[in-house]
């Protein structure tokens, strides 16, 4: 990190983990019952990403975080509404419930998108732990890069959108939209908070 708070790459470590790890299950089952090379591989590669996940994790813990700056009470607040958002639909999705988010997927892509959101709720909770700033601004910096590649496809699907995936995506653009303000705002306006002092 730029800031050397190398710390607050803890997060980052669970998320890697949280997603990884029972992701490789797949590639190797799918691997196992075809003879299919390129799905043991990439197996492989999931556990090596996982165990990645883990050593940054450890390592960061030799860095202290920086808490001379609490994570604003919004923010805080906020991240609890998005564990919560995100342990609901990766659930479902790892159930493989229809129509837990608004696009029709296949049965293992809607694992695997569940493992990712699992994986995110977890960086959150980290953040909820480390009440710091200096932990709260990656996961906000990541999330505003995620709502910026979403916000204009999911407006503009909006008003096509078949009736039984309408709820689902208005509630995703809400939230982005919502997590996208609050981001700029800390990030960008937020004097005690904002990334360019």
């Amino acid at each position: 990190m730029a800031s050397g708070n190398y710390g607050a790459l803890a997060g980052i470590g669970l998320d890697y983990l949280g997603i990884l790890a029972p992701v490789a299950i797949f590639p190797f089952r799918l691997g196992a019952s075809s003879d299919n090379t390129e799905m043991t591989v990439y197996g492989v590669v999931c556990v090596l990403g996982a165990l990645f996940g883990l050593w940054l994790f450890r390592w960061s813990q030799r860095f202290p975080l920086d808490t001379t700056i609490p994570t604003p009470r919004p923010t805080w607040w906020s991240f609890i509404i998005f564990i919560i958002a995100l342990l609901i639909v990766s659930t479902r999705l790892i159930l493989q419930v229809p129509n837990a988010i608004p696009w029709t997927i296949t049965s293992e892509l809607s694992v695997v998108i569940g493992w990712m959101f699992f994986g995110a709720a977890l960086y959150f909770a980290y953040g909820l732990w480390k009440p710091y700033w200096s932990n709260a601004a990656g996961q906000l910096v990541g999330f505003l890069a995620y709502d910026v590649v979403l916000i204009v496809p999911f407006l503009t699907r909006l008003p096509a959108v078949p009736d039984e995936h309408r709820l689902g995506l208005t509630i995703y653009t809400a939230v982005i939209s919502f997590s996208g303000l609050l981001a700029i705002y800390y990030l960008f306006i937020y004097k005690p908070t904002r990334l360019l002092g």
